[in-house]
Protein backbone atom coordinates (compact mmCIF):
# COMPACT_ATOMS: atom_id res chain seq x y z
CA UNK A 1 0.00 0.00 0.00
CA UNK A 2 0.49 3.97 -0.33
CA UNK A 3 2.07 3.46 3.30
CA UNK A 4 2.43 0.18 3.94
CA UNK A 5 5.82 -0.09 2.34
CA UNK A 6 7.07 -2.94 -0.54
CA UNK A 7 5.19 -6.57 -0.15
CA UNK A 8 8.59 -7.97 -2.32
CA UNK A 9 11.55 -8.00 -0.30
CA UNK A 10 13.46 -7.48 -3.41
CA UNK A 11 11.83 -3.99 -4.71
CA UNK A 12 13.15 -1.45 -2.29
CA UNK A 13 10.98 1.56 -1.85
CA UNK A 14 12.08 4.80 0.34
CA UNK A 15 9.86 5.12 3.46
CA UNK A 16 6.66 6.89 3.51
CA UNK A 17 6.92 10.49 4.17
CA UNK A 18 4.42 12.01 6.79
CA UNK A 19 4.38 15.77 7.53
CA UNK A 20 2.88 16.10 11.49
CA UNK A 21 3.47 20.20 12.29
CA UNK A 22 3.74 21.41 15.60
CA UNK A 23 0.97 23.42 16.98
CA UNK A 24 0.19 27.25 15.28
CA UNK A 25 3.47 26.17 12.79
CA UNK A 26 1.16 23.32 10.67
CA UNK A 27 -1.97 24.84 9.75
CA UNK A 28 -4.26 24.75 6.36
CA UNK A 29 -2.38 27.38 4.93
CA UNK A 30 1.06 25.75 5.92
CA UNK A 31 -0.28 22.03 4.58
CA UNK A 32 -1.14 23.80 1.54
CA UNK A 33 1.94 25.44 0.94
CA UNK A 34 4.25 22.38 1.64
CA UNK A 35 2.34 20.74 -1.02
CA UNK A 36 2.20 23.11 -3.68
CA UNK A 37 6.27 23.78 -2.64
CA UNK A 38 7.64 20.10 -2.66
CA UNK A 39 5.22 18.14 -5.04
CA UNK A 40 7.75 18.25 -7.92
CA UNK A 41 10.22 17.05 -5.95
CA UNK A 42 8.11 14.12 -3.69
CA UNK A 43 5.36 15.13 -1.78
CA UNK A 44 4.72 14.04 1.88
CA UNK A 45 2.56 10.90 1.03
CA UNK A 46 0.75 11.76 4.15
CA UNK A 47 -0.29 15.12 6.02
CA UNK A 48 -1.42 15.52 9.42
CA UNK A 49 -4.01 18.02 11.19
CA UNK A 50 -2.23 20.23 13.43
CA UNK A 51 -3.60 18.17 17.13
CA UNK A 52 -6.70 18.74 18.18
CA UNK A 53 -7.24 18.95 21.98
CA UNK A 54 -10.22 16.57 23.22
CA UNK A 55 -11.07 18.24 26.43
CA UNK A 56 -10.85 16.48 29.82
CA UNK A 57 -12.66 19.25 31.50
CA UNK A 58 -15.59 20.10 29.78
CA UNK A 59 -19.09 20.64 31.02
CA UNK A 60 -20.23 19.48 27.30
CA UNK A 61 -18.08 16.52 26.38
CA UNK A 62 -19.95 15.48 23.54
CA UNK A 63 -20.51 18.93 21.92
CA UNK A 64 -17.02 20.00 22.15
CA UNK A 65 -16.20 16.33 20.25
CA UNK A 66 -18.62 16.95 17.74
CA UNK A 67 -16.86 20.27 17.08
CA UNK A 68 -13.57 18.87 16.94
CA UNK A 69 -14.88 16.28 14.45
CA UNK A 70 -16.69 19.41 12.03
CA UNK A 71 -13.43 21.04 11.66
CA UNK A 72 -11.99 18.09 9.54
CA UNK A 73 -11.70 18.52 6.01
CA UNK A 74 -11.01 15.80 4.16
CA UNK A 75 -11.20 17.50 0.83
CA UNK A 76 -8.10 20.13 2.08
CA UNK A 77 -5.56 18.83 0.13
CA UNK A 78 -7.21 17.32 -2.80
CA UNK A 79 -6.93 18.67 -6.59
CA UNK A 80 -8.52 21.83 -7.42
CA UNK A 81 -10.62 22.95 -10.44
CA UNK A 82 -10.09 26.39 -12.37
CA UNK A 83 -12.61 27.54 -9.81
CA UNK A 84 -10.98 26.28 -6.80
CA UNK A 85 -13.51 23.48 -6.02
CA UNK A 86 -12.42 20.38 -4.83
CA UNK A 87 -12.36 17.56 -6.71
CA UNK A 88 -11.96 14.04 -5.50
CA UNK A 89 -10.06 13.46 -2.24
CA UNK A 90 -8.17 10.60 -3.55
CA UNK A 91 -6.10 12.84 -6.02
CA UNK A 92 -4.97 14.43 -3.42
CA UNK A 93 -2.31 13.98 -0.12
CA UNK A 94 -4.33 12.43 2.84
CA UNK A 95 -5.01 14.26 5.20
CA UNK A 96 -4.87 11.96 8.92
CA UNK A 97 -6.26 13.99 11.94
CA UNK A 98 -4.32 14.23 15.13
CA UNK A 99 -5.62 14.46 18.58
CA UNK A 100 -3.71 15.22 21.88
CA UNK A 101 -5.00 14.62 25.36
CA UNK A 102 -4.88 12.94 28.85
CA UNK A 103 -7.94 10.69 28.88
CA UNK A 104 -7.67 7.31 26.83
CA UNK A 105 -11.54 7.15 27.34
CA UNK A 106 -12.35 10.41 25.42
CA UNK A 107 -9.20 9.94 22.88
CA UNK A 108 -11.27 7.06 22.02
CA UNK A 109 -14.25 8.21 21.39
CA UNK A 110 -13.75 11.14 19.77
CA UNK A 111 -11.45 8.63 17.39
CA UNK A 112 -14.43 6.37 17.16
CA UNK A 113 -16.37 9.59 15.94
CA UNK A 114 -14.08 10.44 13.07
CA UNK A 115 -13.75 7.44 12.14
CA UNK A 116 -17.78 6.77 10.88
CA UNK A 117 -18.99 9.03 8.55
CA UNK A 118 -22.42 8.59 9.79
CA UNK A 119 -21.78 10.40 12.78
CA UNK A 120 -19.02 12.97 11.44
CA UNK A 121 -22.27 13.60 9.01
CA UNK A 122 -24.40 14.22 12.16
CA UNK A 123 -22.07 16.45 13.81
CA UNK A 124 -21.46 18.34 11.11
CA UNK A 125 -25.70 18.43 10.65
CA UNK A 126 -25.49 17.65 7.49
CA UNK A 127 -26.79 14.37 4.45
CA UNK A 128 -24.50 11.59 4.64
CA UNK A 129 -23.78 11.69 1.12
CA UNK A 130 -22.11 14.94 1.30
CA UNK A 131 -20.26 14.69 4.67
CA UNK A 132 -16.29 14.89 4.68
CA UNK A 133 -14.70 11.20 4.48
CA UNK A 134 -13.25 9.88 7.17
CA UNK A 135 -9.54 10.54 8.09
CA UNK A 136 -7.22 7.54 6.42
CA UNK A 137 -5.80 7.51 10.05
CA UNK A 138 -6.13 9.40 13.30
CA UNK A 139 -2.65 10.33 15.00
CA UNK A 140 -2.53 10.60 18.80
CA UNK A 141 -0.01 12.72 19.89
CA UNK A 142 2.43 11.29 21.72
CA UNK A 143 5.60 13.07 21.24
CA UNK A 144 5.21 16.81 22.10
CA UNK A 145 7.44 17.26 24.99
CA UNK A 146 5.94 20.65 26.47
CA UNK A 147 5.88 21.10 30.17
CA UNK A 148 2.39 22.41 29.87
CA UNK A 149 1.20 19.11 28.15
CA UNK A 150 3.18 16.18 29.67
CA UNK A 151 1.75 17.90 32.77
CA UNK A 152 -1.77 17.53 32.25
CA UNK A 153 -0.47 13.80 31.14
CA UNK A 154 -1.09 14.33 27.23
CA UNK A 155 1.78 14.14 24.83
CA UNK A 156 4.90 12.21 25.70
CA UNK A 157 3.69 11.58 28.77
CA UNK A 158 1.32 8.74 27.16
CA UNK A 159 4.20 6.83 26.79
CA UNK A 160 5.13 6.12 30.40
CA UNK A 161 1.86 4.17 30.94
CA UNK A 162 1.48 2.50 27.24
CA UNK A 163 -1.09 0.05 28.82
CA UNK A 164 -3.64 2.79 29.10
CA UNK A 165 -2.72 3.12 25.12
CA UNK A 166 -3.38 -0.16 24.32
Amino acid sequence: GRLGGSASPSLSLPPPLLLAPMERLGDAHFRGAIQHAITHIRGPDEMCTEFMRVPEKSSNFESAALALARSYDALELAKRDDDDRATDAATGTPLAFQIMGGDAEKLAHVARLLASPKKLAAAARIDEAEASPPPPRIDLNCGCPANLVTGKGAGSSLLRTPDVLH
